[in-house]
């Protein structure tokens, strides 16, 4: 994995650190190698760490509908 891109593990430790409030979690699709399956990897590492649901949804889908202003379905 190049360097420029989180771990589950990695991507858990900021969260735990500055919390879920501003960020996302994206899978970052771009033409250096990605990992597809990323967010459910980080999702899960998330429950194993004890994160609550709401934080989980906040930073899989809550945040970025509220910065794109995009209503649920």
């Amino acid at each position: 994995m190049p360097p420029e891109k989180l771990t589950p593990e990695e991507a858990v430790e900021i969260l735990r650190e500055y919390w879920t409030d501003r960020f996302v979690l994206n899978s970052d699709m771009s033409s250096a190698p990605s990992d597809p399956l990323s967010v459910p990897r980080t999702v899960q590492r998330m429950k194993m760490e004890g994160f609550s649901r709401s934080d989980i949804r906040r930073v899989s889908d809550g945040n970025i509908r509220d910065l794109l202003k995009i209503s649920p379905i």
